[in-house]
């Protein structure tokens, strides 16, 4: 990867939450932090540090002849930095 955006946005998400939850009766210490839908997955000569989950609702008939919601989600993986636009590149 050519940015280190992932790593910068981490730490300041993690001043943030920690100034917001350090105060909170009983606090001790952060245990984790970490994006939700981070990934190590290589194809080819690119690197993908993030999925963005995209789900859609839809209905259909159940076994029992009902009309039920159902999800179906899929993950949608950059080529670009959301943060800088720079192009994932391989390491």
């Amino acid at each position: 990867m050519t940015c280190d955006c992932i790593e910068k946005v981490s730490s300041n998400c993690r001043a943030h939450m920690h100034s917001k939850i350090a105060e909170t009766i009983g606090f001790q210490r952060m245990t984790s932090d970490k994006f939700d839908n981070e990934v190590l997955w290589m194809s080819g000569d690119t690197h993908v540090p993030i999925s963005i989950p995209f789900t859609v609702s839809y209905e259909r008939k159940a076994k029992n002849g009902n009309v039920r919601e159902y999800k179906k989600t899929t993950s949608v993986f950059p080529t670009y930095c959301p943060f800088c636009g720079t192009k994932y590149s391989g390491e």
